[in-house]
């Protein structure tokens, strides 16, 4: 593709056209140029590479914009005419070049063509970064629903993610989960939860998708950790196993110790080795529970339980599996952030409960819809409301309530609707609306926020200033890095960075630590230019890169100290840009 045409697709993307510069005024000819140097070849017999220029006029590109997008890239990179064949000077090459881009670029500013929106569904990451924004519930639904299909590499393409029957189980199945962890509704029994651990994806639940992403940083040798949502106040019973040596044992949760950091509450234990037992291969999910040992006091509050530092470092070890089953003594759901964010109400009596039921179930519609709620889309939430209330209690109807929200078409698919008006096929400018949820999902791969919900709601966002004032903000914000996840993987292909296996023979050296530098390297290479408004070109040719000690040593540069990456300049030419990389190399 080239630069000119790069330029349309952004600037349509972004709604916003630039003015052009007008055709030069002097006497060059375009057309003789063409006449005199390509259609030789390029004609209605000889027809070379399926290519006529005859009849053709690149002073009037929207005859043939595709074959004219053709001859500038040729004609601009130097390929054509071929060489041994008669070529025009360079002054006159660099003139065609100019005119055809100035009247492809003018073509396209008069006649827009966008293209159409169709329904799109949210992919299963939109998905999960929808309910951890939308609930401040920050749980891995992907694990709970199949992978998505891809289409040109990407798996966001609207026309390849349909919603078979199967899928949409799926998606009933992790709605009904979410909504009973962000209300706190107790499990019918103790469950029992097993994350068996492996050292590039951190923990997986056995038998499913990674079911949380590690937090602890490149280097962690002592301990791991995972995130941990309790379904309610209570005691529960905590075992795990390692591997020390060539022997496996396991570990019963002897002393805990409750502390804060950041703000998130932490568990810390370790793992004496009096305590110590004959393993299991894996811990019978089956079996009955026993009273723990000794009894946690723990909140369901969206907090990250975190494990580490086994006190024994005279052996290796390697943390295998971890059990959570519980609760037992529950307590209620106690005061957690995904309820403060659901219930900005609380009857006293029976007759406040509908009115504050429709209050919570407006303002939850309203962000989950992207959009002001119609009285359509509350008489529906609230008779699924009131079928829940007749089971239970209001929190019950509430839940119910929030269950079908999430299903609900307005949340799982972007809808752009045609204006009325509007004649077959001619493009207009979406809404204030639409372009904030184009916005959002694009950048953040989730819902708009408050303040860009209530700037589109305002009209506002159609506005060039404000419109560049959010995207700065919201490229600021940490949520910005599901870009570089979401887009940079899957267009540099770093998804499958991990799928790769060198020959440990001709790389023994190669391990999951220096994987997973590798992949660390570009993503932040990326967010880099992204964040910085730095070239395009610095992708092909760059004096920076980022690095950490055992990255550094692999590369052959100066020594570093410590896992934790940091920007690094460089003096070798073969090694700037993507293509001097490591994760691009290996892939």
């Amino acid at each position: 593709m080239s630069l000119p045409k790069l330029s349309r697709v952004f600037a349509g993307a972004c709604a916003v056209v630039a003015s052009l510069p007008g055709l030069a005024e002097d006497d060059f000819d375009s057309r003789a140029l063409t006449t005199q140097y390509c259609e030789s070849c390029h004609n209605d017999d000889a027809r070379t590479a399926g290519v006529s220029l005859h009849g053709l006029d690149p002073g009037t590109p929207s005859q043939a914009p595709g074959i004219w997008e053709k001859v500038l890239r040729k004609v601009a990179s130097g390929e054509m005419p071929p060489d041994g064949m008669p070529a025009p000077t360079p002054d006159a090459r660099a003139s065609f070049v100019e005119r055809l881009e100035n009247a492809l670029d003018a073509d396209a500013a008069e006649d827009p063509n966008p293209g159409r929106a169709p329904i799109r569904r949210l992919n299963r990451a939109e998905y999960s970064n929808a309910v951890r924004d939308l609930l401040h519930l920050d749980l891995d639904v992907r694990s709970m629903l199949p992978g998505d299909d891809t289409g040109y590499g990407f798996d966001n393409i609207a026309d390849v993610l349909s919603l078979s029957p199967a899928l949409l189980d799926r998606y009933m199945f992790a709605a009904r989960r979410v909504s009973r962890l962000a209300i706190g509704t107790a499990p019918p029994k103790p469950q029992k939860d097993i994350y068996v651990r492996n050292r590039e994806t951190g923990f997986r639940e056995a038998g499913h998708a990674p079911a949380s992403r590690r937090d602890l940083p490149l280097g962690s040798g002592r301990g791991a950790a995972l995130r941990y949502y309790f379904p309610q106040t209570g005691r529960y019973r905590i075992e795990a196993a390692l591997d020390q040596g060539d022997s496996r044992t396991a570990y019963e949760h002897t002393e805990s110790r409750a502390m804060v950091e950041a703000g998130m509450r932490v568990l810390t234990f370790g793992f004496p080795g009096e305590s110590a037992r004959p393993e299991r291969e894996r811990p019978d999910s089956s079996a009955s529970a026993k009273e723990p040992h000794p009894p946690l006091d723990v909140r369901i509050d969206g907090r990250r339980l975190q494990f580490l530092e086994l006190p024994d470092a005279s052996k290796p070890y390697s943390l295998r599996w971890i059990s959570i089953e519980g609760p037992f003594d529950s307590q209620g759901p106690g005061e957690t952030p995904s309820r403060q964010r659901i219930f900005s109400c609380r009857p006293a009596t029976p007759a406040e409960e509908r009115p504050c039921a429709k209050r919570i179930l407006t303002s939850l519609a309203r962000r989950a819809y992207r959009r002001p709620t119609t009285a359509g889309d509350i008489s529906g939430l609230m008779a699924i409301y009131e079928l829940g209330r007749a089971e239970g209690d209001f929190e019950h109807g509430i839940e119910r309530a929030l269950r079908a929200m999430l299903v609900a078409p307005s949340f799982l698919f972007r809808i752009e609707v045609d204006p009325g008006d509007n004649a077959t096929g001619a493009p207009y400018r979406v809404t204030d609306l639409e372009l904030a949820t184009r916005l959002s999902f694009f950048l953040w791969s989730s819902l708009p926020d408050e303040e860009l919900l209530a700037t589109a709601e305002q009209g506002l966002l159609g506005d060039p200033a404000v419109l560049r004032r959010q995207v700065r903000r919201m490229l600021a914000d940490k949520r910005s890095w599901a870009l570089v996840e979401n887009f940079a993987g899957q267009w540099l292909e770093l998804r499958n960075v991990s799928k790769v296996k060198p020959d440990e023979v001709l790389f023994p050296e190669f391990d999951a630590d220096l994987r997973l530098a590798m992949r660390r390297e570009t993503e932040l290479f990326f967010a880099d230019i992204l964040r910085e408004n730095r070239s395009i070109l610095e992708f092909l040719d760059s004096d920076r890169t980022f690095l950490n000690e055992r990255l550094a040593a692999h590369y052959g540069l100066p020594k570093l100290q410590g896992p934790q990456f940091r920007a690094v300049r460089l003096n070798d030419p073969r090694r700037g840009g993507l293509l001097g990389q490591g994760s691009i190399l290996t892939l």
